[in-house]
This record gives C-alpha cells, sequence and structure tokens, in this order.
C-alpha cells in the first residue's frame, strides 16, 4: 500500500503505511468536525452526486464545467487529467468536514469542503481525500438548482443503482487539491473456474511447516500474482519454535514443545513475489475439473478470512472488502486445526518481533519472537521507542469529565520534534471510543486525519513532510464516553466476584465511587509509546468530587465556577508535571485531605552521577494523604509509615525523582494498588467478603505495609527508570518488590524477614515451567492466571537481585544499584543496561548469572556431600573456599577460623550442579556439638566445587539453605 501526500510546489511524497498490531491489520475511518452553515444542506450533496457521474463519465473537461468564474480553468484541468480517467466502474464521493470561507477579491463568501473519494476500475480501487474549495452560483442559477433539488436522487442511489441523471448544483468549484491517497487496493475473488491439486504440497515459514497430503488450491490474485491462496484438504501443521522461552510457552499451550496438529483448512495471505520462498513446489499442477463441494468450502473460509488481515474498511464508500497486497517479507497463514481451532502464524517486517503465533478466537498469544535473521543482526533487545518517528517534548491537556455520563470532551496539546528525516504522517493513540474533532497545527492549519477502527489509535496526514529536527505544536480536540479504568496488575485477582452477605448490602458498605483515567484508558492524545515528556494537566469536575492527578497542584488550584448550561457547578484543578514522566494519570472521586509530611532524607555525597541527564535531583519530596471519607482513619495511619518508606528509598538512592507524591486510600472490595509519577493510589477493602487472598503471592500477612511499600517503590522503578518493552517490566515490578524487601529488612527482625523470603520462594515453585522473567506479561497469559505473574515477575525477580547482592557482596551491589539508577533515571532501558551497571561497578563478570536467572527458567539441581576426615590423611581440594559471609543485620560476621589448638579435623565439602551450570550463592549451616552455629556463604561458580574448612570444634551437623529460601533444588544423594 502507498499513501501519499499533497505537497506544496506540486511535488509528491510517499511513504509506506506501517501496519498496526500482532496481525498487521489494517482498518482506516475518516474523522473530522462539521461546521454548520446557512446555505441548505441538499445543494451541497447535489454537488458530490454530479462529481461521482463526472468520474464514471471519466471526461475530465467534465469536472471543468464545474469550474467556477473565479477558479483557475488551467489548474482545474491539470486536476481533472490527474484523477478523471476512462475506466472506472463506480465511484463515492463523501462528505467529511465543512467550514465556511469569507468573502474576498477574488469572489464571494463559500465553503470549503474536505471529501472522501473512492474510484474503482475493475477490481483495483483508490481512495483519496480532496480539498474543494465552493462559491455558489449566480441567484438565477440558484434558483434552478433549489427547484431541481426536490428531485434530486440521494447519494446511495448511485451506489446501490446505475448512474442517476445529474442535478443542477447549486455551487461552483473555485479551487481544488488532493490531500492524499491510498493505491494499491484490491477487492480480492478466488478464482472460481480453476483449482490446484495440492497433494504433497508443502508451506513453509520460519519455524512452520504445513504438509499437505491431498487437497485442493484456489487462488486470488492482484496485479503481480497470486496473494492469496486456500487449501481445503488433510494435512499435517508443525510449529517448532527456536527460542526455549517460546518452546515452554507451545508446550503450556500444546502440551510439548513441538506443536503438531491436524488441519483440513488454510488461508494464507503473502506478497506474489515471495511465493516462490513458502510454496514447496512452487509450480501447482491444474485439476482436471472443479470440485464443487471443494470450491464452497474454500470460499466459504475464504469470505471468513479475508476481511481479518490487510484490508481497508471503507465503510461508508464501498459495501465490499478492499485489500492491500502484503509488502515483500510479510507473510500470514490462518491454520483451522483438528485440536486448536483457527490459529494464525504472522511473519511481519514492522515488528520488533517479527513472528507469532496467535489464538485468535481466545486471544492468546502463543508464541511472540524474533526472527533468526533478525537477531543475529540486531540481538534480542530492542526499544520499542526507536521506532517512534517523533519525540514528544511536552502535553498540555485541558479536560472536563463528567463521570456520571463516562463523558470526556478535551483539548489537547502536543509540542514534539520530528526524529525521521521527512515525517509525512504521524501516528497517535487515543481510545476508540473518543472522537477526534479536529487536528490542527501551527504550522499547516487545520489536518487530515484517519481513525484506525479496531484499535486505539488515529494517523494525522501533513500537507507537506517535515524535515529532522524541526519542531510541530498539534492542537488534537475530542470528545466522547469513555469509562475509567480498573487498577492496573498490582490488584490481586482471584477469579470469582465478592461475596457479600445479603443483609451487608447497600449503600452503607457500597464502595466510594471512583474514576481512574490512566495508562490503559488513552483518555488524551499521546505517542504510541510510553517515552518521557513534561506536562500540564486542567481538569474539570462537578463541584461535589475532587481530583488528584500526575503532577504538583498549581498555586490557587482547584477554582469552582458557577452553573453554567445547566451542567451543576464546577471544579477545575491545575497540574504541572515538570519532572518528565511516562504518561498521565487522574484519579476522581470524593477525597479529603489527610495530612501532608516534607521527607528530606538524601545525601548525594560523592557517588556518581551522570552528566547530561534530564530533569532535577531532589533531596526533599512532599507527600499528601487523601482518603475517601471512610477511609480517613486508615489514612492518617498510613502516612507516617509512607514517609518512612519514602525516606527509606531516598537514602539508599540518594534522589527524590518527583518532588511531590500524593497518596490516595480508596475504597474497594479487595486490596490493590496503581502507582503512576507523582501519584500513588491504595484500594483499602471495607466491604466483608467470603474470598481470601492469603494465597496470592503479593500477600504477605507477616508484613501488611509491603504492598505500600512496592507501590512506593514505582516513583522509582517503573515511573524515574522506565523499560524499553514489555521482556523488561521485571525492571519495574522486580525492583519495585525488592526495594518492599529492603525495607522489610530494615524494619523487621531477621526470623519475619527471612519468612518473607521464604513465601517468596515457595510461590515461586508454586508455577514451574511457565516460562522466565524476561517474558514479561506473557508470564501466566495462556492461563489466564495473573498469579504467575506476579510470583514470577515480581517475587523470583526480587530474589534474583538478592542473590545478586549476595553473590557481589552489599558493598558493590548498592554501587551498582546507583550506577543503573542515575544511567537509566527518566529513560527506558533493559536488562543489559542493568547487567553493564553492576559489572561497572563490581568489576564482575555476570553474563551467565544474567543469562541463567532472567532469560532462562530452568532451576540450579544441586547435590552436596561432606565428611570429617583427619589431619593426617592426605587429601587435596579442587579450590580453597573463600570465607564470605553476609550477616543479617545488627550481626558481626562470623566468618571460619582455625581452631586455637590447630587440632580439629577439617571439614572436605563437595557442591555438584547437575545439569547447567549457575552462579549461585548458597548459605550452608556449621552445627557444632556445643551448639554452636556458624553460617558461611558460598558463592558456587563450576559444575562442582571441592572445599576444605577449619572447624572450630566437634562437628554435628551440615545444613544446606538452613532458611529454605534458595531456588534452587536439592537432589537426591545430598547429606
Amino acid at each position: 500500500m502507498a499513501v501519499h501526500t499533497r505537497c506544496s510546489g506540486g511535488r509528491n511524497a510517499r511513504f509506506t503505511a506501517r501496519k498496526w498490531g500482532w496481525l498487521a491489520l489494517l482498518t482506516f475511518v475518516a474523522v473530522g468536525s462539521r461546521t454548520a452553515v446557512s446555505q441548505p444542506d441538499e445543494t451541497v450533496p447535489a454537488l458530490l452526486l454530479h462529481l461521482e457521474q463526472v468520474l464514471i463519465s471519466g471526461q475530465p473537461d467534465q469536472y471543468v464545467a464545474l469550474a467556477a468564474p473565479s477558479a483557475d480553468r488551467e489548474a482545474a484541468a491539470q486536476f481533472a487529467t490527474t484523477n478523471i480517467a476512462a475506466g472506472i466502474t463506480h465511484a463515492a464521493v463523501r462528505e467529511r468536514e465543512r467550514t465556511p470561507l469569507p468573502a474576498s477579491s477574488d469572489g464571494p463568501a463559500g465553503l470549503r469542503l474536505i471529501v472522501d473519494v473512492f474510484t474503482e476500475r475493475g477490481d483495483r480501487g483508490i481512495v483519496s481525500t480532496w480539498r474543494l474549495d465552493l462559491e455558489p452560483l449566480p441567484t438565477d442559477r440558484e434558483a434552478r438548482a433549489a427547484d431541481a433539488s426536490e428531485t434530486t436522487p440521494s447519494p446511495e442511489s448511485n451506489a446501490a443503482g446505475g448512474p442517476a441523471a445529474p442535478q443542477e448544483p447549486a455551487w461552483a468549484i473555485r479551487a481544488q487539491d488532493r490531500l492524499s491517497f491510498v493505491e494499491g487496493l484490491y477487492r480480492l475473488r478466488l478464482d472460481r473456474n480453476q483449482q490446484y491439486v495440492a497433494n504433497g504440497l508443502r508451506i513453509e515459514a520460519e519455524d512452520l511447516r504445513l504438509n499437505v497430503r491431498d487437497g485442493i488450491v484456489h487462488l486470488a490474485v492482484s496485479d503481480g500474482g497470486a496473494t492469496a491462496l486456500v487449501v481445503v484438504g488433510r494435512g499435517d501443521m508443525e510449529f517448532s519454535p527456536a527460542p526455549p522461552a517460546e518452546k515452554g510457552q507451545v508446550r503450556l499451550f500444546a502440551g510439548n514443545e513441538t506443536l503438531r496438529t491436524r488441519f483440513v483448512r488454510a488461508f494464507v495471505r503473502i506478497n506474489p513475489g515471495d511465493l516462490d520462498d513458502h510454496l514447496i513446489p512452487s509450480r501447482l499442477g491444474p485439476a482436471r475439473s472443479v470440485d464443487a463441494s471443494a470450491l464452497a468450502e474454500a470460499q466459504e473460509f475464504f469470505d471468513s478470512r479475508v476481511a481479518t488481515s490487510f484490508s481497508l474498511d471503507l465503510s461508508d464508500l464501498s459495501r465490499d472488502t478492499w485489500s492491500l497486497v502484503p509488502s515483500v517479507g510479510d507473510f500470514l497463514m490462518d491454520v483451522d486445526t483438528d485440536r486448536f481451532g483457527v490459529l494464525t502464524y504472522t511473519r511481519s517486517q514492522s515488528d520488533a518481533e517479527d513472528i507469532s503465533l496467535f489464538d485468535r478466537s481466545n486471544r492468546k498469544n502463543i508464541a511472540v519472537y524474533t526472527s533468526a535473521e533478525r537477531l543475529a543482526r540486531r540481538g534480542r533487545s530492542y526499544d520499542h521507542a526507536a521506532r517512534l518517528a517523533y519525540d514528544v517534548y511536552r502535553y498540555d491537556v485541558d479536560v472536563s469529565i463528567s463521570p456520571d455520563r463516562a463523558w470526556i470532551e478535551g483539548r489537547t496539546g502536543i509540542d514534539l520534534r520530528v526524529r525521521a528525516y521527512a515525517l509525512s504522517a504521524l501516528t497517535l493513540r487515543l481510545a476508540e471510543s473518543l472522537v477526534v474533532r479536529s487536528v490542527v497545527a501551527d504550522r499547516f492549519g487545520r489536518l487530515l486525519t484517519l481513525r484506525v477502527r479496531g484499535q486505539n489509535s488515529f494517523i494525522v496526514n501533513f500537507p507537506e513532510p517535515v524535515g529532522r529536527d524541526e519542531w510541530l505544536t498539534l492542537q488534537v480536540f475530542y470528545s466522547g464516553r469513555l469509562p475509567p479504568q480498573a487498577l492496573d496488575r498490582e490488584a490481586i485477582v482471584l477469579g470469582p466476584p465478592p461475596v457479600v452477605p445479603q443483609e451487608l448490602e447497600g449503600p452503607l458498605f457500597a464502595p466510594e465511587p471512583r474514576f481512574l483515567y490512566s495508562n490503559r484508558s488513552y483518555w488524551y492524545p499521546q505517542a504510541t509509546i510510553n517515552e518521557y515528556a513534561l506536562a500540564r494537566l486542567r481538569l474539570s469536575v462537578p463541584a461535589r468530587l475532587n481530583v488528584v492527578a500526575s503532577g504538583v497542584l498549581a498555586p490557587g488550584s482547584p477554582t469552582v465556577a458557577p452553573d453554567i448550561a445547566g451542567r451543576g457547578p464546577r471544579k477545575t484543578y491545575v497540574f504541572n508535571a515538570t519532572q518528565p514522566l511516562r504518561y498521565l494519570s487522574a484519579i476522581v472521586s470524593r477525597l479529603t485531605d489527610v495530612t501532608s509530611h516534607v521527607v528530606a532524607r538524601t545525601d548525594r555525597g560523592d557517588d556518581y552521577v551522570p552528566s547530561g541527564r534530564p530533569g532535577v535531583y531532589y533531596d526533599s519530596v512532599s507527600l499528601a494523604v487523601v482518603a475517601n471519607p471512610r477511609q480517613v482513619g486508615r489514612a492518617r495511619a498510613l502516612a507516617g509509615r509512607a514517609a518512612e518508606i519514602l525516606g527509606f528509598y531516598q537514602s539508599v538512592l540518594h534522589d527524590a525523582p518527583y518532588p511531590a507524591v500524593t497518596l490516595a486510600a480508596v475504597d474497594d472490595v479487595l486490596p490493590g494498588g496503581h502507582s503512576p509519577a507523582y501519584l500513588g493510589i491504595l484500594n483499602q477493602p471495607t466491604l466483608p467478603t467470603a474470598l481470601s487472598w492469603r494465597n496470592d503471592p503479593v500477600s504477605f500477612d507477616n508484613f501488611p505495609d509491603f504492598f505500600l511499600a512496592h507501590e512506593l517503590a514505582h516513583q522509582y522503578w517503573g515511573q524515574a527508570v522506565g523499560w524499553e518493552n514489555y521482556h523488561e517490566q521485571w525492571i519495574s515490578e522486580g525492583f519495585a518488590q525488592f526495594f518492599a524487601l529492603l525495607y522489610a529488612e530494615r524494619t523487621h527482625d531477621r526470623r519475619a524477614w527471612v519468612g518473607i523470603l521464604r513465601q517468596m520462594r515457595r510461590s515461586v515453585e508454586r508455577y514451574p515451567g511457565q516460562g522466565p522473567i524476561w517474558l514479561g506479561y506473557r508470564l501466566g497469559h495462556l492461563k489466564g492466571d495473573s498469579r504467575i505473574f506476579r510470583a514470577i515477575l515480581y517475587n523470583k525477580g526480587a530474589l534474583v537481585l538478592d542473590m545478586l547482592r549476595q553473590w557481589l557482596g552489599d558493598e558493590a551491589f548498592f554501587r551498582g544499584l546507583r550506577r543503573f539508577y542515575d544511567e537509566a533515571r527518566f529513560r527506558r532501558v533493559g536488562t543489559e543496561d542493568v547487567r553493564r551497571a553492576f559489572e561497572e561497578a563490581s568489576g564482575a563478570r555476570l553474563e551467565r548469572f544474567f543469562e541463567r536467572w532472567l532469560y532462562d527458567d530452568a532451576v540450579p539441581q544441586i547435590r552436596v556431600t561432606w565428611r570429617v576426615v583427619d589431619p593426617q590423611d592426605e587429601y587435596t581440594t579442587d579450590t580453597r573456599f573463600e570465607r564470605s559471609f553476609r550477616a543479617p543485620q545488627g550481626e558481626a560476621s562470623d566468618a571460619p577460623t582455625e581452631s586455637s589448638d590447630g587440632g580439629e579435623r577439617p571439614l572436605q565439602l563437595r557442591v555438584e550442579q547437575i545439569g547447567e551450570t549457575f552462579d549461585l550463592p548458597l548459605t550452608v549451616e556449621l552445627q557444632y556439638a556445643s551448639g554452636e552455629r556458624q553460617r558461611l556463604l558460598l558463592r558456587l561458580a563450576r559444575r562442582v566445587t571441592n572445599l576444605e574448612l577449619a572447624l572450630k570444634g566437634p562437628l554435628r551437623r551440615v545444613e544446606v539453605d538452613p532458611d529454605e529460601i534458595s531456588l534452587a533444588t536439592l537432589v537426591e544423594g545430598s547429606r
């Protein structure tokens, strides 16, 4: 598909439209505002109907006859020659927008129309957008046109039937321009007159093979050749992804690392030039006659699939399905299988991870990964934002929210800088239910927009390309119904709805209504990737409600305005976000100010601070606490603990990333939380329920502040430090969970702290084989169980960081942690950035540590044996044990020492790793006959480690992992 925009000076700028989503689904709908004018509406449709007839006539001079007396007839003739030619079999012209034109020296007052134009030549189509400047015809002709309009047929009569007699229009065309057009559209049809024998046919793509034992193939062709195939028959499908993590997901879905199933039908979309690369043999033998039953089955499957991929929704212009030819290298196949229903395999060059297998009916990603060729060229790490053609510097959001109607009406200003060499169009994200009224640019005025149907985005087209490093300011006006979102994955999800005793139902126990607009509701126009930007928010709500949002409340805010147009009094808040943030959030509810603190616990000292990083380093943070009326008492108790937690985090990282944080305690049935920049939201259960969340991986009964500590840690991890793609979500969740663990270590005794570690380890062991940490949101996706996501991403992520702390020692670890935070602050980063920071701070090589614990989900298997030997026996060890021990907080290190008389027999300890070798910290406890206990921290980096340790006295026993917190498995034979 080629999308073109009209440029100044008559030049055409051409760019290829990106395919959105996992299956490259392209569906567009034009959107725009309509401005009423004084002229009767019936006269404009008459002109547009006349234009349809002119297009079908194929005669450019008929268009020139519509030119106004003041028009440039040479320009009109050139426009007509470009856009009107013989062979057009159908045309549709639809008004999209109109604005009045003032009178000028060149002509009277008129109209400016933006119209969508669709023309067909057989099974080929072109859709374009024209700008037409109209002026009224002289009065006598207007009168005749008014009389004729009584019998003017509707535009639909032309679309449904044959050509209608043109009526005398009341308008003439003063000027015209084609703003943009999309060509290369095809109304694909199966060839019903020819079938091909598919016996022995193979259809192949990377990691996929379709073997057709016997069957029939039907083709649908474009100008370049076959672009769609339907196979009907019998055969086998085999899908075996190369990446180990994807093998694991296929095993969860299909029961085996290779998905094998029989199939009866397959639908293929392909670029004709790629046909030889995917079909073996590439030449199909024609069948002697057409099998009617196979044809009917092929047609039914074709009709059900052709509109779902590589198609445009032109329902306002045509009743047919219009498709695009896939780009070179793109491939899609829908396979109707015996075991799994229809599975969709895609290879999309525009996606960072270009291979996927998808269960469309159940909306499940089975496998998503990078092809071998791209992996070798790029590596597995990537940043989604690198694909953006522009950078947003600042958002200026002005929104009126009416929660009782779930209605939003607003304007958002976007200051952006172009990153591409020449930008002809850009995509912005906005909830599909919100209507884009208009988009205006400071340089170009009102712009053409295309809505992406089925997705939360729209396209803005420029009349000429914008060069690299040029600045633009867009103003987007929009409105519509938008329900508030639920809290993010921080919320504990148990499945069944809460059970409320009948006698407790009613307003007394109903949670206070609250309305959250945040990262998943797309409530304001924004970049398609959550990049960092500054912001100003101006939010208007009914006066009975309150707002807390991303940013610092402006002085004098809020203000109250009286009743306007029967809407009731309104309250307006202004928030300023002076530090970069990834997305904007607001919560609307009845909220009461509870208390406020200034937390100042930061002293940066001489720590490493990279130069050139955005944002300000703060030494203190203002903490405000608000609550629903029923939560005021509990919120007051939360305030002191929240201030202590924030102060502790500041002492660890020597920074407060945002100058202010507002903590909102809100009613809900289940605990949960959400923590955008500048804001923390905590569910406070008040409703009696039969549900229990004790077994949830993130519920710690012995440390009720753990949840609060996790949410506040997100101000650093997930907000101040962002992740570059979904694989890196552990940098948000795992780090936040680890910081809550650090706070628990600081405030609890060792026994309680170890209990939290043990609970984390057990939650990880509860879900073996579900995938590595690096799988991100897809953990638990196939089973629809978010507990798997929380157990592995949250808890295992935290345990891995704790193991890294043991491996490096406290000094090197915290030096590396602060280095990573400073380098990643207000950036999108990945696992490799984490590794490099700790390597540079410690001097250690950590490739294997990260490979095993982050990218793999294997579990180390160890066998430990020991014996006490006579010192006179000859014995040689492979290595001497490096004495090191991380003592619990407040206790002294008790490394092993030689006995005073030198007469104790040494201990020989052998640790063997079975299978893959891990970098594994492992605690061993020596228990002496005297009752004394001695703990040793082993750093295991070899398949076999032999140690000889001096004992303090008679040894009673050796206990491996005495706290039961290691992720390693102790195999049979250990003693």
